[in-house]
């Protein structure tokens, strides 16, 4: 017999109860998983808040109104994460850290479509990150110099404005002031009751660009009718009208970013001659009396 098992064989008879509580414990060890040591700083996030997006805009490209709900996130050019707008974003990094935040939109007002507004310059800088502290950061944001705002009408010029009736309107158009305007003057189009139909465009067709290059429309807008928005294209074969997106009636003013770059990509559409914008409606159900819509700040731009 080799000589430690006579040694353990010795002091297990001689210590019975010592050496049942030593064999148990070296269970207990060899049981135990083999893990490494963790800094718990390491798992410690800190934390950047953004309550929104500061939008401006210079002279040429309308009111600075928005509606930038989302922020798209990249720490160091990775990215983290979309975060609904305010927001207080964790992240696991410390010290000097560059940050990417793209403002993002609903697209045609509908949570499921959220995407980066392709127009709007990005937010890039650098802040200094200490685990479980807080920066806040309310990104500056104003369109990219090389968007070309195809149309735009904000009802202010005294001379007139560039949307008229449709053939069929049994309504009308017109300017309306502060306070009924969203700011400064408004455009208002109604039916009266005993009307069922609404629809007006602008005056000019647009030659817009194709092979998925991106075009949007955004305006605000305040209705108690559910309203249409769409394009009318003019083709060698006619003229093809495409509805895009419906409206709900809004007791609140909303601002909305309609996107057409697939209408206008179509392949029924790629040789199109130009497109009108168009706005309308048909009288809803339950709405009686005077049925409208406000419109203001209208802008395409690709």
């Amino acid at each position: 017999m080799p000589l430690n098992t006579r040694y353990i064989l010795k002091f297990r008879i001689l210590f019975p109860r010592l050496f049942a509580f030593a064999l148990a414990s070296t269970l207990l060890v060899i049981a135990l998983p083999s893990c490494e040591l963790i800094n718990p700083e390491e798992e410690i996030p800190a934390f950047v808040h953004i309550d929104e997006f500061s939008f401006t805009t210079v002279e040429g490209q309308g009111y600075p109104v928005h509606s930038l709900t989302d922020a798209w996130v990249f720490v160091d050019e990775e990215f983290i994460g979309t975060y609904e707008l305010p927001a207080t974003i964790p992240i696991l990094s410390a010290g000097p850290t560059n940050l990417r935040i793209e403002p993002g939109v609903r697209v045609s007002g509908l949570v499921g479509q959220r995407s980066v507004n392709p127009f709007m310059r990005k937010y890039t800088g650098t802040v200094s990150l200490f685990p479980d502290s807080q920066v806040v950061i309310n990104p500056a944001i104003t369109y990219e110099d090389w968007v070309t705002f195809k149309w735009m009408e904000d009802f202010e010029e005294d001379a007139g404005f560039s949307i008229s009736n449709t053939t069929n309107s049994e309504g009308s158009v017109q300017r309306v002031p502060d306070p009924e305007a969203y700011v400064g003057n408004s455009m208002k189009m109604s039916i009266p009751a005993g009307s069922n139909f609404m629809e007006c465009s602008s005056n000019l067709f647009y030659v817009l660009p194709t092979a998925a290059a991106p075009v949007f429309l955004e305006f605000t807008y305040r209705n108690n009718n559910s309203m249409y928005v769409g394009l009318i294209s003019r083709t060698l074969s006619g003229f093809t009208q495409t509805s895009i997106l419906v409206l709900n009636p809004s007791e609140e003013w909303k601002h909305v970013y309609v996107n057409l770059t697939e209408t206008v990509s179509s392949s029924t559409l790629v040789g199109a001659l130009g497109h009108q914008v168009f706005f309308g409606f048909i009288r809803d159900e339950g709405v009686e009396g005077e049925a409208y819509a406000y419109l203001d700040n209208i802008k395409m731009m690709h």
